[in-house]
C-alpha cells in the first residue's frame, strides 16, 4: 500500500452486515398451503428488513454468504424482489458482495450467472474476489475477500482459493462452506471444507460463513461465525432468525450483533407436568402454559409462530396421547385457541408418553420386579457394562463402549416395570 493509499483509508470502523442462508423461494415445512403461502410472504419481507437494517444501521456493506435462493425454485417475482431490493442498497452507495453457495451456484446455466444485478453488487462465484469497501468520502474503510461455488457440488477446499488479507484496513473473509464439529453440521453435506486452522492462516479478521443454519461462533482468534439461516423453513431451525451486524475497528475483536429479522418462528414446545395431566383438557393446558412461557420471553409481539408440542415421559392420560388421531385434534384445537396470540398451526406429537409409575415399592423387594430394578441400578457399575458390551467393539474406547450399552438399556427399568405390571393386571 502507497502513502497516498494510507492516507485515503479512514480510521472509522468498518461496519457491516452478515446473512447467510436466505434460501428464497424454499418450501417450508407445513402441511397447510395457506401457511405455507403466508410464509412465503413473510420470506420476501424478512429480506426488506434486511435492507432495512443496512440502511438504518448506515453500514458500509451487506455480505451474503451463499444461498440467497433455491435456483431450481426461483421465481420471476422474487427475481425482481432481489434486484429491486439490492438496488436500494447500491444507491445508498452500500457495497454488496454475494458468495455463491451449492444451492445458488455461480454455474454458467444457473440463475445466478443470469440474474441482472445492480452496479455495487459483487458476485463471489467461479472466481474469487477481493473487494475493497470505501465510505461516503472515498476513503478505504474495509477490504472483502470472498470464494463461491462454481457447481451446486462443490467437494474442493474454496478456502485455498481465497486472497489473503492486506495491509491497512481491516479484512474479511467471506465462504459457504462447513465446519467439521459446528451444531448442526449433521444436517448439511460436507462441501467446501474448511476449519479453525484455515481461518488464522491468511490474515482476516473476521471470517463470514454461510452453510450450517444453527447460528453460532466457530472461531475467537480470528473471530468466524455462522447467522443461521435468515428464514427458518422447518422444525429444525427453531428460535430467532435474523443477521449479524459486525463493526471491525482499528483493532481489538470485532462486535458483532445478532438482530432478528424474520417475522416468522418454528419452535419445538416440551410441556411441562404432564404426570398430573389426567385428561386432554389438562394436557392443552400444559400445551398452552409452555407456550406462554416462550411467548413471554419474545418482545416483538408481531411474530408469527408455528409450534409443535413434543411430548414425552410420565403422561396422565399416556393411552390417550398414544391414539394420532387424538393428538390431531389437539393440535387443531390448540391452533384455534392460540390464534389470537399469532399462532399459524400448531401440532402436538407423541415423542416417548408413558404412564405414571411409582417404581420405588418395588424396589429391593424379593418378586421378578424387584429383581429386574436390582439389574437397571447395577448399570451405573462400569463393570458390569464392559460385561455386556457387544465383541464387535472389543476395539472401541472404553468410555465409547459403555455409553453404547447405556443408550441400548436407556429407561430399562421402566420398560421392565410396565412390562410385568401389565401381566398382573386384571
Amino acid at each position: 500500500m502507497t502513502s497516498h493509499d494510507a492516507q485515503r483509508e479512514g480510521n472509522a470502523p468498518f461496519r457491516f452486515v452478515h446473512c447467510s442462508d436466505v434460501h428464497l423461494d424454499a418450501p417450508f415445512a407445513c402441511p397447510d398451503a395457506d401457511v405455507r403461502a403466508r410464509l412465503a410472504e413473510e420470506s420476501g419481507a424478512t429480506l426488506r428488513r434486511l435492507v432495512d437494517l443496512c440502511l438504518a444501521e448506515q453500514v458500509h456493506a451487506l455480505v451474503v454468504a451463499g444461498d440467497l435462493f433455491d435456483e431450481e425454485r426461483l421465481t420471476l417475482a422474487t427475481e425482481e424482489l432481489v434486484a429491486a431490493e439490492l438496488a436500494r442498497l447500491s444507491s445508498a452507495g452500500i457495497t454488496v458482495v454475494l458468495a455463491c453457495g451449492n444451492h445458488d451456484s455461480a454455474r454458467p446455466e444457473g440463475r445466478m450467472a443470469a440474474l441482472a444485478l445492480p452496479e455495487g453488487v459483487l458476485v463471489a462465484g467461479a472466481q474469487p474476489l477481493l473487494a475493497e469497501v470505501r465510505d461516503g468520502a472515498g476513503r478505504v474503510v474495509g477490504r472483502i475477500a470472498a470464494a463461491g461455488h462454481a457447481r451446486a457440488c462443490e467437494t474442493q477446499r474454496l478456502v485455498d482459493a481465497l486472497p489473503p488479507a492486506g495491509e491497512g484496513a481491516p479484512s474479511v473473509a467471506v465462504l459457504h462452506g462447513f465446519v467439521e464439529g459446528s451444531r448442526g453440521c449433521e444436517r448439511h453435506e460436507p462441501l467446501a471444507p474448511c476449519g479453525p486452522d484455515d481461518f488464522a492462516a491468511l490474515g482476516h479478521r473476521y471470517w463470514a460463513l454461510g452453510h450450517v443454519h444453527e447460528r453460532q461462533q466457530v472461531g475467537r482468534k480470528p473471530t468466524a461465525h455462522y447467522p443461521g439461516s435468515l428464514v427458518a423453513h422447518g422444525f429444525a431451525e427453531c428460535g430467532p432468525r435474523g443477521a449479524l451486524l459486525v463493526t471491525l475497528g482499528a483493532k481489538g475483536d470485532p462486535k458483532v450483533e445478532f438482530r432478528p429479522l424474520c417475522g416468522a418462528r418454528f419452535e419445538t414446545l416440551a410441556p411441562a407436568g404432564l404426570a398430573q395431566a389426567g385428561d386432554l383438557a389438562a394436557l392443552r393446558g400444559a400445551c398452552t402454559q409452555a407456550f406462554e412461557t416462550l411467548r413471554a420471553g419474545e418482545p416483538r409481539p408481531e411474530i408469527q409462530w408455528l409450534l409443535r408440542f413434543s411430548l414425552s415421559g410420565p403422561c396422565g392420560c399416556a393411552a390417550e396421547c398414544q391414539r394420532e388421531e387424538l393428538l390431531d385434534e389437539l393440535g387443531e384445537e390448540l391452533t384455534v385457541l392460540l390464534r389470537p396470540f399469532g399462532v399459524l398451526r400448531a401440532e402436538v406429537v407423541d415423542a416417548g408418553v408413558t404412564r405414571p409409575l411409582d417404581l420405588a415399592p418395588h424396589a429391593g423387594r424379593p418378586h421378578l420386579l424387584g429383581e429386574a430394578l436390582a439389574v437397571a441400578a447395577a448399570l451405573d457399575d462400569d463393570a458390569v457394562l464392559d460385561r455386556l458390551v457387544p465383541a464387535a467393539l472389543a476395539g472401541a474406547p472404553a468410555a465409547d463402549k459403555r455409553a453404547y450399552v447405556r443408550s441400548l438399556l436407556k429407561d430399562i427399568d421402566r420398560a421392565a416395570a410396565e412390562a410385568l405390571l401389565r401381566e398382573v393386571r386384571p
